[in-house]
């Protein structure tokens, strides 16, 4: 499939004809039809992705069989047992990736060109989407002009926001379809920054991400303002929790909060390391974090229970009784670092560990964020509720202190491409490497 066949659909080639042709009574039907075409050549575009990158995956699967067998016939009794290792990993969780730089030689070899063949697709796939969006942004324009001469305004109001979401997506001028030399793209000024969904609403990031030659830096919408308590030590690379908690107070996530009210999405992105595993048993979970009063009443938070790391999102319609949705959100190994993003919109919630898309969660929430609540951000630290009761009975566990490395968090009220995802795992990376 070429990348540009999906060009060829019928209502892709109708909108040019709309500025002429299209009709009042029909409007809200053609701009219906022009959604559910859009999402259908989305999703084949998807899943021709993902079938693809498993497809490169299980060869990879089937050459290691060949390269165990080779170590063998060459009495090498690490490149056998190294090869037959990665190979059971692979086939028990085929969406973790890591290297070892242990290995062979000609074993790392091999896992860099699937790495390499594997980004190639993921290029293509994002060229393919970006042309698909290219023209999906020309061909919304005669609907906003249309349901403005009608005087449906909250109709052309959502369009033109999508315009603007896709056109920085693309890299464009907002309200242009193609860079321009005399216009080019300029970042937001700063007094309007805090409400530009593409900027970080909020961003900790430790010191080193910052004096770093060759990491890029990130701006946001305002400097964390932190308090630390005995047990968090801040160092160059990370936060270390080792009995203690920090915070932040209400005014630190009001943008976020503002930004992914209005648009109805999110990107969040964590990277840990678990001091140990399991955290956070017997029914009380270790707190990564908790933007609320309590992790079950959280507008957001991120625990460790057992071996296993749980997203809580509090939305208007939450499940049955809850007061919010939670999220597995895979296991954590002890003294092991994970990257995590979660980026949610609408309904659909995606999760990539390490770079690579482990979960698409369709239609896993429902309601809108309107409930969310000003609070402090607080991590490694239960409810007060639980903090007397932890005074009356002596209990440590109901502290819900989280013992461990954090890296960085941040948070968008957007949702991230494809390529800026990558480009996120890759910085992480980099820094972990250095």
């Amino acid at each position: 499939m070429s990348s540009t066949s999906f060009m060829r659909i019928p209502f892709l080639v109708l909108a040019w004809f709309l500025p002429c042709a299209l009709l009042a009574q029909d409007v809200e039907a053609k701009y219906l039809k022009l959604q559910e075409s859009y999402s259908q050549r989305l999703q084949e575009l998807e899943r021709t992705y993902n079938a693809q990158q498993r497809d490169l995956l299980d060869k990879f699967i089937i050459a290691l069989v060949r390269t165990e067998q080779t170590y063998r016939d060459q009495g090498d009794l690490e490149g056998v047992v190294m090869s037959r290792e990665l190979r059971e990993s692979l086939l028990e969780n085929p969406n973790i990736l890591r290297a070892n730089n242990e290995w062979p030689q000609g074993l790392r070899d091999m896992f860099d060109e699937l790495i390499r063949l594997r980004q190639q697709n993921r290029t293509t796939s994002q060229n393919q989407l970006d042309d698909l969006n290219r023209v999906l942004l020309r061909a919304l324009e005669p609907y906003k002009v249309e349901f403005t001469r009608q005087g449906n305004l909250e109709k052309a109001i959502e369009i033109r926001d999508l315009q603007e979401q896709l056109s920085r997506g693309l890299g464009l001028d907002p309200g242009r379809s193609t860079p321009s030399a005399a216009n080019p793209v300029t970042p937001p000024p700063t007094p309007s920054a805090v409400q530009d969904p593409n900027m970080y609403a909020f961003l900790l990031e430790p010191r080193a991400y910052r004096d770093t030659q060759g990491i890029s830096v990130r701006r946001a919408a305002q400097e964390p303002a932190l308090t630390l308590e005995d047990g968090v030590e801040e160092s160059r690379m990370s936060y270390r929790f080792d009995g203690g908690y920090m915070s932040m107070p209400d005014a630190q996530l009001e943008a976020f909060r503002g930004v992914a009210g209005r648009n109805q999405m999110f990107t969040l992105e964590l990277a840990v390391n678990p001091g140990h595993v399991p955290q956070g048993i017997g029914g009380q979970p270790a707190v990564i974090f908790r933007w609320g009063p309590s992790v079950y009443d959280a507008n957001l938070a991120v625990t460790q229970e057992g071996r296993r790391l749980y997203l809580f999102v509090k939305t208007t319609a939450p499940p049955e009784n809850r007061n919010n949705y939670k999220i597995d959100l895979g296991r954590v190994d002890d003294q092991t670092p994970t990257h995590l993003m979660v980026v949610f919109r609408g309904t659909d919630l995606v999760i990539y560990r390490e770079g690579v898309d482990t979960q698409r969660l369709r239609g896993a929430m429902k309601g809108t964020f309107a409930n969310w609540v000003p609070s402090p951000l607080v991590f490694s630290r239960g409810s007060a509720q639980r903090e007397r009761r932890a005074e009356r009975t002596g209990e440590e566990a109901a502290l819900g202190r989280w013992y461990g490395h954090l890296y960085l968090m941040s948070l968008k009220g957007s949702q991230e491409t494809a390529r800026q995802l990558d480009e996120n795992h890759d910085r992480f990376q980099k820094m972990m490497d250095r």
